[in-house]
Order: C-alpha cells, then sequence, then structure tokens
C-alpha cells in the first residue's frame, strides 16, 4: 500500500505521526471547537448534541476510499484506520 506516496507500514505510520504532530501543536482546539459547534448549530440548531463518538466510529468506516485530501490535507485513510483518539477530534 502507497500513501501519499510512501510505502510500509512503518513508514506510512511515521508520515502520519509528524502531520498530526504539526496539526495539534498548531491549532488550538478550544477555538476549533467552538467554530465547529456555531457551524453545525447554524446548519441544523440541535443537531451538535445529538452527535455521539458512537455515530463517528460507525459511520468511518463506510467512507471512501482513495478520494483526494480536503484543505486539512487529511487523507479519508486516516479517519478509516484512526483511533477513537483520532475520532474525538
Amino acid at each position: 500500500m502507497s500513501v501519499n506516496g510512501v510505502v510500509g507500514d512503518d513508514n506510512i505510520a511515521a508520515m502520519w505521526k509528524s502531520h498530526f504532530e504539526i496539526v495539534y501543536s498548531s491549532a488550538n482546539n478550544t477555538c476549533y471547537r467552538q467554530l465547529f459547534e456555531s457551524r453545525i448549530n447554524a446548519l441544523i440548531p440541535g443537531i451538535y448534541t445529538k452527535i455521539s463518538m458512537d455515530d463517528i466510529m460507525e459511520i468511518l468506516p463506510k467512507l471512501k476510499h482513495n478520494k483526494a485530501t480536503g484543505p486539512d490535507g487529511i487523507a479519508t485513510e486516516a479517519f478509516i484506520y484512526g483511533t477513537p483518539r483520532l475520532f474525538a477530534h
């Protein structure tokens, strides 16, 4: 398997480790959480309180593989093969 041109389980894991170290060290989670909540509530008032970790864990394996990354640069596979610690974010 190849992810962003990187091959081998250890190399792929190291690539994601590096990526998320940058993401997590550069973001103020409180600010982004508030932004996320306000955007969700603006779209569908009250839905934020209805989204649970179980909902997220149920839907992630159903995501399509090999899709282009979004503006955050995170590949879908990172979420598909991620852990609950990642899902919380």
